[in-house]
């Protein structure tokens, strides 16, 4: 029975020994640690929290394969907030300053902070960081561009084969139809820097809050929203809009900043 006994007691230790062969002491339970490398953080970041609680609703993140660094908002007066920093070392460093230490919360959710600021940032769960990062950027150059204000000066049909579906007298009003409620030839708008389009017609003033970036200029009032394509070049913005089918370019020229 000693013998037994014995036997027994050996091989329960040797499990012992061969267990923690294989798991050392002090890992039991813990997750594998998360650096803060380039390859982990490469990507789109939005805002989940942040402290002091901005003016702007929302915060966006970009890192870059080449480790640069772009804080940016939809909703503030600029949209590029911070750019021309870069991640060195699990940090956030401009000319050679720490601007934000980085901590790694989980796979998908990380904190920015300093001694002024604290965000937690998810990640985007869809990718394409690029365009979203151009669409800021883009907009930020034409919106610089609009700010002041605007006259109508002319509206044209844009030609495509269904149109002749429709009689010529129906395209001319298509062409000469109000814009956001408003008769064309009187109508003045004007981009303001704190993201409000004013439009005037005659003594009549309505306001929207407005978004652009590198395709579209989005109107909103209350719970409506209106998206509208447009061009800009040389001084000259065409907006684009579609009723029924039915494209019209509209164009629009400076008058003042």
């Amino acid at each position: 029975m000693r013998q037994t006994a014995v036997a027994s007691n050996a091989m329960r230790i040797s499990n012992y020994i061969y267990i923690f062969l294989i798991f050392p002491i002090g890992l039991f339970g813990q997750k594998e640690k998360i650096s803060a490398d380039i390859e982990f953080l490469v990507g789109e970041w939005i805002s989940d929290s942040i402290n002091p609680e901005p003016k702007h609703w929302r915060e966006f993140i970009f890192i870059d394969n080449n480790r640069n660094f772009t804080k940016t908002s939809w909703w503030s007066n600029s949209y590029i907030l911070q750019n021309n920093l870069i991640l060195k070392d699990g940090k956030i460093i401009q000319k050679g300053s720490i601007i934000y230490q980085i901590k790694i919360i989980d796979s998908n959710t990380i904190e920015f902070e300093n001694a002024n600021y604290y965000g937690r940032f998810k990640r985007d769960p869809f990718g394409g960081y690029k365009e979203s990062l151009k669409r800021f950027i883009t907009g930020q150059k034409t919106k610089e561009e609009l700010i002041g204000k605007w006259k109508y000066q002319n509206s044209e049909i844009i030609e495509e084969e269904k149109n002749k579906d429709y009689p010529e007298g129906v395209i001319e009003n298509y062409r000469l139809r109000d814009l956001l409620h408003y008769n064309l030839p009187n109508i003045l708008i004007e981009f303001a820097k704190d993201n409000r389009l004013k439009i005037e017609f005659g003594p009549k003033l309505e306001e929207y809050s407005y978004i652009i970036d590198d395709e579209s200029i989005s109107l909103q009032k209350s719970d409506y929203v209106i998206n509208f394509d447009y061009e800009f070049s040389n001084g000259v913005l065409n907006i684009i809009d579609n009723k029924h089918g039915i494209k019209r370019e509209i164009e629009f020229q400076k008058i003042s900043d």
